[in-house]
């Protein structure tokens, strides 16, 4: 990183260069995409070598932190096929999407256009890095990347490589910038400066953050630039009186197997959280806790949970749940028992996640209410957060937010729309 990094400048690079995106064809920013996604992977041994400079000066970090900012060859291969399938989706720039004619013969035609410039900042998860820049590209967005101290070495070297990359292929010059750590860091307590990214509103039109959630919170506070609330984990699943031990059992060994946790990055130290109807716990909470004991993942549990188990179903014991969602020094499932599905919905809606929340469940009604009642921005009904595929068009983490774009961030989500109302001529007569 350069010493003498000037923000301003950085950035009025990147707002002209974003206008010259715009006047760029589909074809040339896929072409642009395509290229990056071979320079990542002729880069692999690079980015692989940098990551492990982070990962060693940064052992003192809880372990899911550290698997969350690893980089292996599976995880890398797997950026770059994400890459490569953004240039098979459909232009989403420039598209009308819709038209409608008044009565008194003006034309309004609504089209998807670019944001302009976006911030992609993270403290976890490089990965989030290479997708965003890939579907910045896409929607032909001007792009500031900025990463954590502890993912420099990374960072540097991931974008460096495919910023040369982008620009041999077309892109203009300037359109992806990276700004150091500290233009993101936050402030000592009695420190009330901003810093320094999160105070152009001027030149930035967004800024995604990617990392833990009290991180990302902090980021959303301190700026008087749009920041987009995201977070990241797999958020809480309802077992209804009513769901079948099938049901539970066959959904668990799928989604908790080593294969599947191996496959998904565990961001955050509550894996899963399950709150479980009080019949139903009486009826399975001892095979329930024979199962999970069975995937060896920690396990927290209330009070009432923690006094119906036995030492002869858990020798372990059962640790009590950690408040802070950031506190857990592992990934561990969290065990919650509820009288009811109002209870159930009651608790959800003024603690549960705003990133997702489940039920499983054998009723039609309870089912309906629960998709009508809990507040969250994706509902699944009898499926599990962790075995969720989601299309590769979209950016991970998820939008917790409900204006401008809720649940999954798509290539729509980093566009915005502009109205083109043509007149008739002649056919104002009488009007002033």
């Amino acid at each position: 990183m350069v010493n003498d990094f000037d923000l301003s400048t950085t950035l009025r690079q990147v707002r002209r260069a974003s206008q010259q995106l715009t006047r760029l064809s589909g074809e040339t920013r896929n072409r642009a995409i395509a290229v990056i996604s071979q320079a990542l992977r002729d880069s692999r041994d690079d980015i692989l070598e940098a990551n492990t400079l982070d990962l060693e000066a940064s052992r003192g970090q809880q372990s899911w932190v550290l698997e969350g900012m690893k980089l292996t060859p599976e995880r890398l291969e797997e950026a770059a096929c994400h890459l490569d399938q953004l240039t098979l989706t459909p232009e989403p720039i420039g598209v009308m999407d819709q038209s409608w004619r008044t009565g008194e013969g003006d034309i309004f035609s609504r089209y998807r256009v670019p944001l302009g410039v976006i911030a992609l900042v993270y403290e976890i998860y490089p990965e989030f890095a290479l997708q965003g820049l890939g579907m910045g590209l896409k929607t032909a967005n001007g792009l500031v990347l900025c990463s954590s101290h502890t993912l420099t070495h990374t960072h540097q070297v991931m974008i460096e490589r495919l910023s040369e990359a982008a620009y041999t292929a077309g892109i203009p010059e300037g359109a992806i910038q990276v700004a150091p750590p500290d233009q993101v860091q936050l402030p000592d307590s009695d420190d009330t400066r901003l810093p320094p990214l999160l105070q152009q509103s001027r030149f930035v039109d967004l800024i995604i953050p990617c990392g833990r959630s009290s991180w990302v919170e902090a980021l959303q506070q301190g700026s008087n630039t749009p920041v987009l609330a995201t977070g990241l984990g797999y958020g809480y699943l309802y077992i209804d009186e009513s769901a079948s031990w099938q049901l539970v059992e066959s959904l668990l060994t799928r989604g908790l197997s080593g294969e599947t946790l191996d496959s998904r990055l565990v961001l955050q130290p509550v894996l899963l959280g399950l709150l479980m109807h009080r019949q139903w716990v009486d009826r399975h909470l001892p095979a329930l806790i024979d199962l999970l004991s069975c995937q060896e993942i920690p396990l927290q549990a209330d009070a009432a949970i923690a006094k119906s188990v036995s030492s002869d179903h858990h020798s372990g014991g059962l640790d009590p749940i950690h408040e802070g969602i950031d506190s857990a020094p592992l990934p561990s499932v969290r065990l919650q028992q509820v009288k009811d599905t109002n209870e159930a919905i009651q608790w959800l809606n003024k603690n549960g996640s705003l990133l997702s929340a489940g039920i499983l469940s054998d009723s039609h009604q309870a089912i309906s209410r629960f998709v009508q009642e809990i507040d969250t921005a994706t509902i699944l009904v009898n499926q599990l957060p962790l075995q969720v595929d989601y299309p590769m068009d979209v950016l991970m983490p998820c939008s917790v937010q409900k204006l401008h774009t809720r649940g999954p961030i798509t290539l729509e989500s980093l566009t915005t729309l502009k109205y083109v109302v043509t007149g008739q001529v002649g056919s104002r007569s009488g009007r002033v």
